[in-house]
Protein backbone atom coordinates (compact mmCIF):
# COMPACT_ATOMS: atom_id res chain seq x y z
CA UNK A 1 0.00 0.00 0.00
CA UNK A 2 1.11 4.25 -0.57
CA UNK A 3 1.65 6.14 1.78
CA UNK A 4 -1.38 6.97 4.24
CA UNK A 5 -3.37 9.62 2.63
CA UNK A 6 -4.54 11.09 6.14
CA UNK A 7 -0.43 11.72 6.75
CA UNK A 8 -0.36 13.43 3.24
CA UNK A 9 -2.98 15.53 3.82
CA UNK A 10 -2.50 18.77 2.12
CA UNK A 11 0.66 17.84 0.19
CA UNK A 12 -1.67 14.51 -1.63
CA UNK A 13 -4.46 17.47 -2.41
CA UNK A 14 -2.11 19.79 -4.16
CA UNK A 15 -0.67 16.82 -6.07
CA UNK A 16 -4.13 15.62 -7.46
CA UNK A 17 -4.58 18.95 -8.68
CA UNK A 18 -1.46 20.08 -10.28
CA UNK A 19 -0.44 16.36 -11.40
CA UNK A 20 -4.15 15.39 -13.02
CA UNK A 21 -2.75 14.44 -16.19
CA UNK A 22 -0.55 11.70 -15.17
CA UNK A 23 -2.23 10.09 -12.25
CA UNK A 24 -2.72 6.18 -12.60
CA UNK A 25 -4.32 5.24 -9.47
CA UNK A 26 -6.50 5.87 -5.77
CA UNK A 27 -5.04 6.39 -2.81
CA UNK A 28 -5.36 3.69 -0.43
CA UNK A 29 -7.02 2.80 2.59
CA UNK A 30 -7.04 6.15 4.88
CA UNK A 31 -6.18 3.77 7.53
CA UNK A 32 -2.65 2.69 6.26
CA UNK A 33 -0.32 4.39 8.39
CA UNK A 34 3.10 5.23 8.02
CA UNK A 35 5.80 7.57 9.60
CA UNK A 36 4.97 11.14 9.04
CA UNK A 37 7.55 12.39 6.39
CA UNK A 38 5.62 14.97 4.61
CA UNK A 39 5.66 18.53 4.89
CA UNK A 40 2.65 20.18 7.17
CA UNK A 41 -0.21 21.48 5.57
CA UNK A 42 0.70 25.03 6.61
CA UNK A 43 4.55 24.33 5.04
CA UNK A 44 2.99 23.11 2.10
CA UNK A 45 0.97 26.11 0.93
CA UNK A 46 0.08 29.61 3.01
CA UNK A 47 -1.05 30.86 -0.17
CA UNK A 48 -5.07 30.89 -1.97
CA UNK A 49 -3.68 29.94 -5.32
CA UNK A 50 -2.47 26.57 -3.40
CA UNK A 51 -5.76 26.09 -1.59
CA UNK A 52 -7.56 26.98 -5.31
CA UNK A 53 -5.65 24.13 -6.36
CA UNK A 54 -6.36 21.74 -3.10
CA UNK A 55 -10.01 22.42 -4.33
CA UNK A 56 -9.36 21.46 -8.02
CA UNK A 57 -7.68 18.24 -6.69
CA UNK A 58 -10.86 17.50 -4.14
CA UNK A 59 -13.38 18.25 -6.83
CA UNK A 60 -11.30 16.07 -9.42
CA UNK A 61 -10.67 13.45 -7.06
CA UNK A 62 -13.96 11.96 -7.02
CA UNK A 63 -13.38 10.77 -11.11
CA UNK A 64 -10.52 8.83 -11.70
CA UNK A 65 -8.39 5.94 -12.28
CA UNK A 66 -8.17 4.03 -9.21
CA UNK A 67 -6.62 0.41 -8.75
CA UNK A 68 -9.01 -1.43 -6.97
CA UNK A 69 -7.37 -4.58 -7.94
CA UNK A 70 -9.55 -4.96 -11.44
CA UNK A 71 -10.31 -3.30 -14.17
CA UNK A 72 -12.67 -0.92 -14.31
CA UNK A 73 -12.70 1.23 -11.65
CA UNK A 74 -12.83 5.52 -11.94
CA UNK A 75 -13.75 7.04 -8.06
CA UNK A 76 -17.36 7.60 -7.75
CA UNK A 77 -19.24 6.78 -10.84
CA UNK A 78 -17.67 3.32 -10.78
CA UNK A 79 -18.91 3.02 -7.21
CA UNK A 80 -22.43 4.23 -7.72
CA UNK A 81 -22.54 1.36 -10.37
CA UNK A 82 -21.09 -1.01 -8.20
CA UNK A 83 -22.90 -0.70 -5.36
CA UNK A 84 -26.72 1.46 -6.12
CA UNK A 85 -27.18 -0.54 -9.65
CA UNK A 86 -25.76 -4.29 -9.68
CA UNK A 87 -26.76 -4.73 -5.90
CA UNK A 88 -30.21 -3.62 -7.35
CA UNK A 89 -33.40 -5.14 -9.58
CA UNK A 90 -33.56 -1.69 -11.77
CA UNK A 91 -30.38 -2.37 -14.20
CA UNK A 92 -28.99 -5.49 -15.36
CA UNK A 93 -25.41 -4.23 -15.14
CA UNK A 94 -23.72 -6.15 -17.64
CA UNK A 95 -19.59 -5.58 -15.91
CA UNK A 96 -21.25 -7.18 -12.97
CA UNK A 97 -25.55 -8.99 -13.79
CA UNK A 98 -24.85 -9.89 -17.15
CA UNK A 99 -20.86 -12.26 -16.88
CA UNK A 100 -20.13 -14.87 -14.83
CA UNK A 101 -17.78 -13.29 -12.87
CA UNK A 102 -20.32 -10.77 -11.27
CA UNK A 103 -22.76 -13.31 -10.15
CA UNK A 104 -21.31 -12.97 -7.06
CA UNK A 105 -21.72 -9.73 -6.29
CA UNK A 106 -25.00 -8.99 -7.94
CA UNK A 107 -26.39 -12.04 -5.40
CA UNK A 108 -25.18 -10.28 -2.45
CA UNK A 109 -22.50 -12.73 -1.26
CA UNK A 110 -20.00 -10.10 0.06
CA UNK A 111 -22.52 -7.21 1.99
CA UNK A 112 -22.22 -9.43 5.17
CA UNK A 113 -18.52 -10.37 5.18
CA UNK A 114 -15.98 -7.59 6.69
CA UNK A 115 -13.40 -9.26 5.70
CA UNK A 116 -13.72 -9.04 2.04
CA UNK A 117 -12.02 -6.08 -0.12
CA UNK A 118 -15.15 -5.58 -1.83
CA UNK A 119 -17.67 -4.05 0.94
CA UNK A 120 -14.57 -1.63 1.50
CA UNK A 121 -14.27 0.31 -1.39
CA UNK A 122 -17.23 2.58 -0.62
CA UNK A 123 -15.98 2.89 3.01
CA UNK A 124 -12.27 3.71 1.66
CA UNK A 125 -13.30 6.10 -0.85
CA UNK A 126 -15.86 8.15 1.37
CA UNK A 127 -12.97 8.55 4.18
CA UNK A 128 -10.11 9.82 1.68
CA UNK A 129 -12.40 12.19 0.19
CA UNK A 130 -13.52 13.58 4.03
CA UNK A 131 -9.95 13.70 5.09
CA UNK A 132 -8.98 15.47 1.92
CA UNK A 133 -12.08 18.20 3.01
CA UNK A 134 -11.37 18.07 6.27
CA UNK A 135 -7.20 18.99 5.12
CA UNK A 136 -8.46 21.43 3.13
CA UNK A 137 -10.92 23.32 5.31
CA UNK A 138 -7.98 23.45 8.24
CA UNK A 139 -5.54 25.23 5.97
CA UNK A 140 -8.07 28.01 4.82
CA UNK A 141 -9.35 28.32 8.38
CA UNK A 142 -6.56 30.04 9.44
CA UNK A 143 -5.51 31.35 5.82
CA UNK A 144 -5.16 35.45 6.15
CA UNK A 145 -5.66 36.96 2.25
CA UNK A 146 -6.32 40.23 1.09
CA UNK A 147 -9.83 41.80 1.46
CA UNK A 148 -10.03 41.06 -2.19
CA UNK A 149 -9.48 37.32 -2.26
CA UNK A 150 -12.08 36.88 0.75
CA UNK A 151 -15.13 35.55 -1.30
CA UNK A 152 -13.10 33.15 -3.05
CA UNK A 153 -11.62 31.77 0.04
CA UNK A 154 -15.16 31.48 2.09
CA UNK A 155 -16.19 29.63 -1.28
CA UNK A 156 -13.37 27.02 -1.09
CA UNK A 157 -14.65 26.59 2.41
CA UNK A 158 -17.62 26.16 1.44
CA UNK A 159 -16.64 23.54 -1.72
CA UNK A 160 -14.99 21.31 0.80
CA UNK A 161 -18.03 21.22 3.62
CA UNK A 162 -20.07 20.39 0.74
CA UNK A 163 -18.06 17.81 0.11
CA UNK A 164 -17.63 16.66 3.73
CA UNK A 165 -21.45 16.23 3.95
CA UNK A 166 -21.64 14.09 0.35
CA UNK A 167 -19.19 11.84 1.77
CA UNK A 168 -21.05 10.56 4.80
CA UNK A 169 -24.21 10.82 3.19
CA UNK A 170 -22.34 7.90 1.10
CA UNK A 171 -21.57 6.50 4.07
CA UNK A 172 -24.51 6.54 5.62
CA UNK A 173 -26.17 4.99 2.46
CA UNK A 174 -23.88 1.89 2.47
CA UNK A 175 -22.99 1.07 5.84
CA UNK A 176 -25.87 2.90 8.02
CA UNK A 177 -29.52 1.02 8.49
CA UNK A 178 -32.93 2.75 6.96
CA UNK A 179 -33.89 5.36 9.78
CA UNK A 180 -36.88 3.42 10.58
CA UNK A 181 -34.61 0.85 12.01
CA UNK A 182 -31.96 3.38 13.88
CA UNK A 183 -34.29 3.97 16.75
CA UNK A 184 -34.73 7.55 15.76
CA UNK A 185 -30.95 7.74 14.88
CA UNK A 186 -29.28 6.31 18.10
CA UNK A 187 -28.05 3.64 16.10
CA UNK A 188 -24.20 3.50 15.65
CA UNK A 189 -23.12 3.54 12.19
CA UNK A 190 -19.41 5.02 11.07
CA UNK A 191 -16.70 7.27 12.01
CA UNK A 192 -17.15 10.77 12.21
CA UNK A 193 -14.11 12.81 11.62
CA UNK A 194 -14.23 16.34 11.20
CA UNK A 195 -10.60 17.13 11.31
CA UNK A 196 -7.41 16.21 9.44
CA UNK A 197 -6.70 12.98 11.12
CA UNK A 198 -3.33 12.06 12.10
CA UNK A 199 -1.62 9.21 14.10
CA UNK A 200 -2.51 10.57 17.16
CA UNK A 201 -6.56 10.65 16.56
CA UNK A 202 -7.07 8.25 14.39
CA UNK A 203 -8.55 6.01 17.55
CA UNK A 204 -12.16 6.86 17.14
CA UNK A 205 -15.63 5.09 18.76
CA UNK A 206 -18.26 4.96 15.67
CA UNK A 207 -20.73 7.65 16.04
CA UNK A 208 -24.54 7.17 15.68
CA UNK A 209 -26.83 7.80 12.40
CA UNK A 210 -28.51 10.87 14.39
CA UNK A 211 -24.99 12.47 15.10
CA UNK A 212 -23.60 11.86 11.40
CA UNK A 213 -26.84 13.16 10.19
CA UNK A 214 -26.67 16.48 12.47
CA UNK A 215 -23.41 16.60 11.24
CA UNK A 216 -24.29 16.38 7.49
CA UNK A 217 -27.04 19.16 8.24
CA UNK A 218 -24.65 21.44 9.85
CA UNK A 219 -21.92 21.60 7.20
CA UNK A 220 -24.56 22.71 4.67
CA UNK A 221 -25.83 25.16 6.87
CA UNK A 222 -22.36 26.39 6.34
CA UNK A 223 -22.03 26.00 3.19
CA UNK A 224 -24.87 27.47 1.81
CA UNK A 225 -24.25 30.22 4.18
CA UNK A 226 -20.87 30.91 2.48
CA UNK A 227 -22.14 30.48 -1.06
CA UNK A 228 -24.98 32.56 -0.66
CA UNK A 229 -22.71 35.30 0.88
CA UNK A 230 -19.67 34.85 -1.69
CA UNK A 231 -19.32 36.84 -4.59
CA UNK A 232 -17.28 33.78 -6.02
CA UNK A 233 -18.80 31.29 -8.05
CA UNK A 234 -17.96 28.44 -9.82
CA UNK A 235 -19.03 29.50 -13.41
CA UNK A 236 -19.66 26.51 -16.10
CA UNK A 237 -17.72 24.50 -14.31
CA UNK A 238 -20.30 21.76 -13.51
CA UNK A 239 -17.71 19.19 -11.21
CA UNK A 240 -17.64 21.91 -8.72
CA UNK A 241 -20.48 21.93 -5.92
CA UNK A 242 -22.44 25.39 -5.12
CA UNK A 243 -25.21 26.53 -3.39
CA UNK A 244 -27.62 24.71 -5.27
CA UNK A 245 -26.00 21.20 -4.74
CA UNK A 246 -25.59 21.58 -1.44
CA UNK A 247 -29.48 22.14 -1.39
CA UNK A 248 -29.66 19.29 -3.24
CA UNK A 249 -27.19 17.16 -0.79
CA UNK A 250 -29.71 18.49 2.05
CA UNK A 251 -32.07 17.31 0.56
CA UNK A 252 -30.95 13.56 -0.09
CA UNK A 253 -29.75 13.29 3.82
CA UNK A 254 -33.29 14.81 4.83
CA UNK A 255 -34.66 11.93 3.04
CA UNK A 256 -32.59 9.60 5.40
CA UNK A 257 -34.00 10.17 7.76
CA UNK A 258 -38.18 10.87 6.81
CA UNK A 259 -37.47 14.59 7.13
CA UNK A 260 -39.82 15.38 4.48
CA UNK A 261 -40.46 19.37 4.81
CA UNK A 262 -37.09 19.79 4.49
CA UNK A 263 -36.11 18.16 1.86
CA UNK A 264 -38.75 19.76 -0.10
CA UNK A 265 -37.64 22.94 0.84
CA UNK A 266 -34.30 22.08 0.20
CA UNK A 267 -35.21 19.80 -3.28
CA UNK A 268 -37.22 22.55 -4.03
CA UNK A 269 -34.90 25.67 -3.81
CA UNK A 270 -32.07 23.29 -5.35
CA UNK A 271 -33.80 22.46 -8.83
CA UNK A 272 -35.34 26.23 -9.67
CA UNK A 273 -32.58 27.48 -11.27
CA UNK A 274 -32.32 23.96 -13.30
CA UNK A 275 -34.61 23.37 -16.31
CA UNK A 276 -35.77 19.82 -17.24
CA UNK A 277 -34.05 18.72 -20.14
CA UNK A 278 -36.38 17.98 -23.47
CA UNK A 279 -37.40 14.90 -24.81
CA UNK A 280 -34.88 15.54 -27.91
CA UNK A 281 -31.76 15.53 -24.85
CA UNK A 282 -33.40 13.25 -22.74
CA UNK A 283 -32.87 10.79 -26.04
CA UNK A 284 -29.69 12.25 -27.03
CA UNK A 285 -27.16 10.52 -25.13
CA UNK A 286 -26.58 12.06 -21.96
CA UNK A 287 -22.79 13.02 -23.13
CA UNK A 288 -22.95 16.73 -22.64
CA UNK A 289 -24.56 18.72 -19.41
CA UNK A 290 -27.77 20.31 -19.86
CA UNK A 291 -29.74 22.57 -18.06
CA UNK A 292 -31.15 20.09 -15.68
CA UNK A 293 -27.13 19.39 -14.42
CA UNK A 294 -26.71 20.30 -11.16
CA UNK A 295 -23.53 18.58 -10.69
CA UNK A 296 -21.20 16.12 -12.73
CA UNK A 297 -18.00 14.81 -14.03
CA UNK A 298 -15.20 16.90 -15.55
CA UNK A 299 -15.98 16.28 -19.64
CA UNK A 300 -12.20 16.92 -19.79
CA UNK A 301 -10.86 14.49 -17.27
CA UNK A 302 -9.26 12.48 -19.81
CA UNK A 303 -6.60 10.88 -17.26
CA UNK A 304 -9.11 8.07 -16.80
CA UNK A 305 -8.45 6.93 -20.21
CA UNK A 306 -9.46 3.56 -20.72
CA UNK A 307 -11.42 3.79 -16.95
CA UNK A 308 -14.01 6.51 -18.37
CA UNK A 309 -17.33 5.51 -16.92
CA UNK A 310 -18.80 5.53 -20.46
CA UNK A 311 -16.19 3.51 -21.93
CA UNK A 312 -17.27 0.46 -19.82
CA UNK A 313 -20.72 1.90 -19.36
CA UNK A 314 -22.02 3.70 -22.09
CA UNK A 315 -23.85 1.78 -25.61
CA UNK A 316 -21.21 2.82 -27.69
CA UNK A 317 -18.24 2.10 -25.01
CA UNK A 318 -15.26 -0.62 -26.09
CA UNK A 319 -15.71 -2.51 -23.26
CA UNK A 320 -19.44 -2.76 -23.80
CA UNK A 321 -18.37 -3.56 -27.71
CA UNK A 322 -15.80 -6.22 -27.00
CA UNK A 323 -17.74 -7.83 -24.53
CA UNK A 324 -20.94 -6.97 -24.60
CA UNK A 325 -21.37 -6.11 -21.23
CA UNK A 326 -23.95 -3.22 -22.08
CA UNK A 327 -26.34 -1.93 -18.82
CA UNK A 328 -29.97 -3.70 -19.60
CA UNK A 329 -33.39 -1.99 -17.99
CA UNK A 330 -35.17 -4.42 -15.78
CA UNK A 331 -38.42 -5.74 -18.30
CA UNK A 332 -40.68 -5.83 -15.32
CA UNK A 333 -39.74 -2.13 -14.66
CA UNK A 334 -39.80 -0.52 -17.70
CA UNK A 335 -43.19 -2.06 -18.44
CA UNK A 336 -44.57 0.76 -16.58
CA UNK A 337 -43.93 3.49 -19.58
CA UNK A 338 -46.86 4.61 -21.65
CA UNK A 339 -45.89 3.90 -25.41
CA UNK A 340 -45.86 7.27 -25.82
CA UNK A 341 -43.20 8.39 -23.48
CA UNK A 342 -39.89 9.14 -25.11
CA UNK A 343 -37.75 6.61 -22.85
CA UNK A 344 -39.57 3.57 -24.29
CA UNK A 345 -37.47 3.87 -27.36
CA UNK A 346 -34.14 3.17 -24.93
CA UNK A 347 -33.82 0.41 -24.20
CA UNK A 348 -33.78 -3.20 -26.88
CA UNK A 349 -37.25 -4.77 -25.32
CA UNK A 350 -40.60 -6.32 -27.09
CA UNK A 351 -42.30 -3.09 -27.22
CA UNK A 352 -39.48 -1.62 -29.36
CA UNK A 353 -40.44 -3.88 -32.10
CA UNK A 354 -44.12 -2.03 -31.81
CA UNK A 355 -42.63 1.68 -31.98
CA UNK A 356 -40.04 0.74 -35.11
CA UNK A 357 -42.30 -1.53 -37.19
CA UNK A 358 -40.12 -1.22 -39.66
CA UNK A 359 -37.69 -2.99 -38.50
CA UNK A 360 -39.81 -5.59 -36.85
CA UNK A 361 -41.52 -6.58 -40.12
CA UNK A 362 -37.69 -6.35 -42.62
CA UNK A 363 -36.53 -9.07 -40.29
CA UNK A 364 -39.61 -10.78 -39.38
CA UNK A 365 -39.11 -10.85 -35.43
CA UNK A 366 -42.26 -10.13 -32.94
CA UNK A 367 -42.97 -9.39 -29.53
CA UNK A 368 -43.36 -12.70 -28.76
CA UNK A 369 -39.95 -14.09 -30.15
CA UNK A 370 -38.36 -12.51 -26.91
CA UNK A 371 -39.58 -15.17 -24.99
CA UNK A 372 -38.83 -18.11 -27.02
CA UNK A 373 -35.72 -20.01 -26.41
CA UNK A 374 -33.24 -20.75 -29.25
CA UNK A 375 -33.56 -24.09 -28.44
CA UNK A 376 -37.30 -24.03 -29.38
CA UNK A 377 -37.11 -22.04 -33.00
CA UNK A 378 -36.72 -18.65 -30.72
CA UNK A 379 -34.00 -15.79 -30.63
CA UNK A 380 -33.76 -15.85 -26.71
CA UNK A 381 -30.71 -17.50 -24.66
CA UNK A 382 -32.58 -17.78 -21.16
CA UNK A 383 -28.70 -18.36 -19.90
CA UNK A 384 -27.52 -15.12 -20.18
CA UNK A 385 -30.35 -13.20 -21.85
CA UNK A 386 -28.92 -12.63 -25.09
CA UNK A 387 -30.80 -12.04 -27.84
CA UNK A 388 -30.03 -13.86 -31.05
CA UNK A 389 -27.20 -15.80 -29.35
CA UNK A 390 -26.64 -17.51 -32.87
CA UNK A 391 -25.84 -14.05 -34.72
CA UNK A 392 -23.77 -11.34 -33.39
CA UNK A 393 -23.44 -8.04 -34.61
CA UNK A 394 -21.01 -5.12 -34.37
CA UNK A 395 -21.94 -1.43 -32.59
CA UNK A 396 -22.20 0.63 -35.49
CA UNK A 397 -19.61 3.69 -36.79
CA UNK A 398 -22.06 6.64 -36.47
CA UNK A 399 -18.34 8.58 -37.69
CA UNK A 400 -18.16 10.13 -33.50
CA UNK A 401 -21.41 10.55 -31.29
CA UNK A 402 -24.14 12.98 -32.89
CA UNK A 403 -26.86 14.33 -30.61
CA UNK A 404 -28.94 15.06 -33.47
CA UNK A 405 -28.54 11.75 -34.90
CA UNK A 406 -29.86 10.49 -31.70
CA UNK A 407 -32.44 12.62 -30.67
CA UNK A 408 -34.15 12.46 -34.02
CA UNK A 409 -33.97 8.86 -34.88
CA UNK A 410 -33.83 7.52 -31.41
CA UNK A 411 -32.42 3.75 -31.80
CA UNK A 412 -34.05 3.52 -35.52
CA UNK A 413 -30.60 4.24 -37.29
CA UNK A 414 -28.72 1.70 -34.53
CA UNK A 415 -31.26 -0.91 -35.38
CA UNK A 416 -31.26 -1.24 -38.70
CA UNK A 417 -27.45 -1.31 -39.08
CA UNK A 418 -27.65 -4.03 -36.03
CA UNK A 419 -30.09 -6.13 -38.44
CA UNK A 420 -27.92 -5.51 -41.64
CA UNK A 421 -25.04 -7.13 -39.62
CA UNK A 422 -27.31 -10.16 -38.51
CA UNK A 423 -28.66 -10.40 -42.22
CA UNK A 424 -24.60 -9.60 -43.34
CA UNK A 425 -23.57 -12.30 -40.79
CA UNK A 426 -20.27 -14.21 -41.55
CA UNK A 427 -18.73 -16.59 -39.54
CA UNK A 428 -15.47 -15.60 -40.34
CA UNK A 429 -16.02 -11.95 -38.50
CA UNK A 430 -17.09 -13.75 -35.07
CA UNK A 431 -14.24 -12.60 -33.24
CA UNK A 432 -15.96 -11.31 -29.69
CA UNK A 433 -13.58 -8.34 -29.55
CA UNK A 434 -15.51 -6.93 -32.51
CA UNK A 435 -18.71 -8.41 -32.52
CA UNK A 436 -21.34 -8.73 -29.20
CA UNK A 437 -25.08 -10.13 -28.74
CA UNK A 438 -27.48 -7.91 -27.82
CA UNK A 439 -28.70 -8.57 -24.29
CA UNK A 440 -32.92 -8.38 -23.49
CA UNK A 441 -33.21 -5.12 -22.26
CA UNK A 442 -29.89 -3.22 -23.14
CA UNK A 443 -30.08 0.51 -22.61
CA UNK A 444 -29.29 2.96 -25.83
CA UNK A 445 -29.14 5.90 -22.97
CA UNK A 446 -26.18 6.54 -22.45
CA UNK A 447 -23.07 6.85 -25.09
CA UNK A 448 -19.97 9.19 -24.91
CA UNK A 449 -17.37 11.21 -27.08
CA UNK A 450 -14.48 10.84 -28.21
CA UNK A 451 -12.15 7.19 -28.05
CA UNK A 452 -12.92 6.39 -24.78
CA UNK A 453 -16.71 7.56 -24.51
CA UNK A 454 -16.27 10.12 -22.01
CA UNK A 455 -19.26 11.83 -20.82
CA UNK A 456 -20.24 14.20 -17.79
CA UNK A 457 -22.05 11.51 -15.60
CA UNK A 458 -24.09 12.81 -13.63
CA UNK A 459 -23.88 13.38 -9.95
CA UNK A 460 -27.33 15.46 -9.15
CA UNK A 461 -30.16 16.16 -11.57
CA UNK A 462 -33.09 18.27 -11.34
CA UNK A 463 -35.30 15.40 -11.98
CA UNK A 464 -33.80 13.08 -9.08
CA UNK A 465 -34.76 16.21 -6.69
CA UNK A 466 -38.21 16.64 -8.27
CA UNK A 467 -38.72 13.13 -7.06
CA UNK A 468 -37.53 13.49 -3.87
CA UNK A 469 -40.62 16.45 -3.69
CA UNK A 470 -43.32 14.11 -5.30
CA UNK A 471 -42.48 11.32 -2.63
CA UNK A 472 -42.21 13.89 0.68
CA UNK A 473 -45.59 15.34 -0.82
CA UNK A 474 -47.03 12.27 -0.71
CA UNK A 475 -45.84 11.09 2.58
CA UNK A 476 -46.86 14.15 4.25
CA UNK A 477 -50.38 13.71 2.72
CA UNK A 478 -50.52 16.38 0.34
CA UNK A 479 -51.65 14.17 -2.82
CA UNK A 480 -52.20 17.49 -5.13
CA UNK A 481 -48.80 18.91 -4.31
CA UNK A 482 -47.27 15.05 -5.48
CA UNK A 483 -49.48 14.64 -8.52
CA UNK A 484 -48.42 18.12 -9.76
CA UNK A 485 -44.73 17.82 -9.25
CA UNK A 486 -44.99 14.07 -11.46
CA UNK A 487 -46.83 16.25 -14.18
CA UNK A 488 -43.59 18.74 -13.95
CA UNK A 489 -41.47 15.63 -14.34
CA UNK A 490 -42.80 13.87 -17.09
CA UNK A 491 -45.66 16.03 -19.40
CA UNK A 492 -44.17 16.64 -22.70
CA UNK A 493 -40.78 16.39 -21.42
CA UNK A 494 -41.01 13.01 -21.22
CA UNK A 495 -44.32 11.83 -22.83
CA UNK A 496 -47.20 14.31 -24.32
CA UNK A 497 -49.85 12.05 -23.03
CA UNK A 498 -48.88 11.80 -19.19
CA UNK A 499 -51.57 13.00 -16.65
CA UNK A 500 -51.40 11.82 -13.35
CA UNK A 501 -54.28 11.49 -11.28
CA UNK A 502 -53.17 8.53 -9.42
CA UNK A 503 -54.21 8.47 -5.61
CA UNK A 504 -53.06 6.02 -2.49
CA UNK A 505 -50.45 3.63 -2.57
CA UNK A 506 -50.94 3.27 -6.36
CA UNK A 507 -49.44 6.83 -6.70
CA UNK A 508 -46.52 6.34 -4.20
CA UNK A 509 -45.60 2.73 -6.33
CA UNK A 510 -46.06 4.90 -9.51
CA UNK A 511 -43.10 7.72 -7.96
CA UNK A 512 -40.95 4.95 -7.18
CA UNK A 513 -40.92 3.36 -10.78
CA UNK A 514 -40.74 6.30 -12.66
CA UNK A 515 -37.76 7.67 -10.35
CA UNK A 516 -36.37 4.40 -11.07
CA UNK A 517 -36.88 4.56 -14.85
CA UNK A 518 -36.11 8.38 -15.17
CA UNK A 519 -32.79 7.37 -12.92
CA UNK A 520 -31.63 4.48 -14.73
CA UNK A 521 -28.00 3.66 -14.11
CA UNK A 522 -27.20 7.07 -12.46
CA UNK A 523 -26.65 5.06 -9.14
CA UNK A 524 -29.90 5.26 -6.74
CA UNK A 525 -31.67 2.00 -7.56
CA UNK A 526 -30.24 0.02 -4.27
CA UNK A 527 -29.90 2.99 -2.29
CA UNK A 528 -33.52 3.87 -3.15
CA UNK A 529 -34.29 0.69 -2.44
CA UNK A 530 -33.17 0.52 0.77
CA UNK A 531 -34.42 3.61 1.85
CA UNK A 532 -37.93 2.80 1.20
CA UNK A 533 -37.84 -0.84 3.22
CA UNK A 534 -39.12 -2.55 -0.18
CA UNK A 535 -38.20 -6.15 -1.21
CA UNK A 536 -35.99 -6.33 -4.08
CA UNK A 537 -37.53 -8.59 -6.28
CA UNK A 538 -35.99 -9.48 -9.70
CA UNK A 539 -38.36 -11.11 -12.19
CA UNK A 540 -36.64 -14.33 -13.99
CA UNK A 541 -37.29 -15.32 -17.75
CA UNK A 542 -39.91 -17.98 -18.38
CA UNK A 543 -40.19 -19.55 -21.45
CA UNK A 544 -43.59 -18.29 -23.93
CA UNK A 545 -44.03 -16.35 -21.02
CA UNK A 546 -44.57 -12.46 -21.91
CA UNK A 547 -45.49 -11.59 -18.37
CA UNK A 548 -42.23 -12.80 -16.68
CA UNK A 549 -38.94 -10.35 -16.56
CA UNK A 550 -35.94 -10.91 -18.57
CA UNK A 551 -33.22 -11.62 -15.78
CA UNK A 552 -31.51 -14.98 -16.05
CA UNK A 553 -32.60 -17.83 -13.94
CA UNK A 554 -29.57 -17.76 -11.44
CA UNK A 555 -30.89 -14.10 -10.23
CA UNK A 556 -31.86 -13.69 -6.25
CA UNK A 557 -34.54 -11.76 -4.82
CA UNK A 558 -34.30 -10.28 -1.15
CA UNK A 559 -36.28 -9.15 1.42
CA UNK A 560 -36.34 -6.27 3.36
CA UNK A 561 -35.37 -7.65 6.18
CA UNK A 562 -32.02 -9.69 5.20
CA UNK A 563 -28.13 -8.51 5.90
CA UNK A 564 -29.71 -6.37 9.04
CA UNK A 565 -32.11 -4.08 6.76
CA UNK A 566 -29.36 -4.50 3.87
CA UNK A 567 -26.53 -3.16 5.73
CA UNK A 568 -23.08 -3.54 4.43
CA UNK A 569 -20.73 -4.67 7.44
CA UNK A 570 -17.64 -2.22 8.56
CA UNK A 571 -14.81 -3.22 6.65
CA UNK A 572 -12.90 -5.34 9.22
CA UNK A 573 -9.14 -3.04 7.95
CA UNK A 574 -10.87 -0.44 10.32
CA UNK A 575 -10.66 -2.11 13.40
CA UNK A 576 -6.91 -3.43 13.11
CA UNK A 577 -5.95 0.55 12.55
CA UNK A 578 -8.72 2.09 14.35
CA UNK A 579 -8.24 0.80 17.86
CA UNK A 580 -11.32 3.37 19.40
CA UNK A 581 -13.93 1.70 16.87
CA UNK A 582 -15.29 -0.93 19.23
CA UNK A 583 -16.97 -3.59 17.08
CA UNK A 584 -19.82 -4.81 19.27
CA UNK A 585 -21.49 -1.19 18.20
CA UNK A 586 -22.01 -1.99 14.98
CA UNK A 587 -22.37 -6.39 14.53
CA UNK A 588 -25.60 -7.53 13.47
Amino acid sequence: MKSNIIIKGFAGLLATAAIATSMTSCKDDYLDLTPITDASASTVSSSLVGAHAAMVGLCNGMYRDCDYGFNGPNGEPWLLTFFAEAKGNACLQGLWTLSSMGTNYVNWRYLNENAAVYPAYMWRYCYNLIDDANNLLAIVEDMEVADEEIDEKDFIEAVALTIRAHGYIRLLQTYAPRWDDSNNGSAYCVILRTEPSTVENVNKDFSTMGEVLAQIYSDLDDAIDIFENSSYSRGNSVWMPNEDVARGLYARAAMLKNDYATAIEMAEAAMAGYPLMSADEYRSGFVYANSEYLWATDLEAQDVGQYCWGNWQAFNGQYTGRFGLGDSMDYTLYKNLAMTDCRKYLYFMPELMELIPEFAATFGITPEDFFISIDNGGIADPDNMVIWADGGASIPDFGGYDAYYMANYYALGWMEEFGSALVNYDESLTDPYTYIDPRFGLGFKFWGEGNYAYNNFPFMRASELGYYVAEAQYMLGNTTAAQEMMNYLNKGVRDPEYDCTLTGEELLAHIKAYREIELWDEGFNWFDMKRWGDDLIRNVWEEGNPESGNWGADAASYTASEFAGWRYQVPETEFLYNKGADPLKVQY
